[in-house]
């Protein structure tokens, strides 16, 4: 988080994306989004259900929105994309 937070504080292209992607976070619900927060962006999270998957750990994406491409109140998610008895 700390590499990302700097990408995104001190290079042009990260600070001006208007959408950051990342699959494979492993976030669960322990991880607060204040913990996965980034500065000017809204973050959007779907974290692996691990007890639906039966694995212990991987898979989630994440997306950074950034908010002076959309108002945050427009991005949101709006529902899962994946079956949890699929392989996603």
């Amino acid at each position: 988080m700390d590499e990302l937070c700097g990408s995104v504080k001190y290079l042009s292209y990260f600070r001006n994306a208007s959408i950051l992607s990342f699959t494979e976070t492993w976030l669960t619900d322990n991880h607060t989004d204040d913990c996965v927060s980034v500065d000017g962006f809204k973050i959007i999270r779907g974290d692996r259900d691990l007890e639906a998957a039966g694995k212990r750990s991987g898979g989630g994406v994440c997306v950074y929105i950034n908010i002076n491409c959309c108002h945050p109140n427009n991005a949101y998610r709006k529902d899962y994309l994946c079956n949890p008895m699929w392989k996603c």
